[in-house]
């Protein structure tokens, strides 16, 4: 396989890697996730709060409050995260870069 295809499958990776943190939240906007846990009973609530160690011994809206926090900001971390990988990508390569993939590739 090519240092290309390699490092695209890398990047591939790093992105599924990023979503797959934040799908555990098992919605993909805050009006879905707001929903979601508007429906939880109160000990399913609380197990959720405590799968992201968040304090389970609030009030409901205390802890939906909080819930809600966490989603936005591991969503801003997601996305700050594909930002990188974005940026990575679109990173003109230096002269030195050129050289070292230039000798890969003979």
């Amino acid at each position: 396989m090519t240092t290309t295809g390699n490092i695209k499958k890398a990047v591939s990776l790093r992105e599924r890697i990023a979503w797959s943190k934040f799908n555990s939240f098992g919605a993909k906007t805050e009006e879905e996730y707001r929903e979601k846990i508007r429906h939880m009973n109160h000990i399913d609530l609380c197990s959720h709060a405590i799968k992201y160690n968040l304090d389970a011994n609030s009030d409901r809206k205390r802890v939906e409050r909080s819930l809600v926090n966490e989603f936005r900001r591991a969503k801003a971390q997601v996305e700050a995260e594909l930002q990188q990988i974005t940026t990575a990508k679109s990173t003109p390569k230096t002269e030195n870069a050129e050289k070292i993939l230039s000798f890969i590739k003979s």
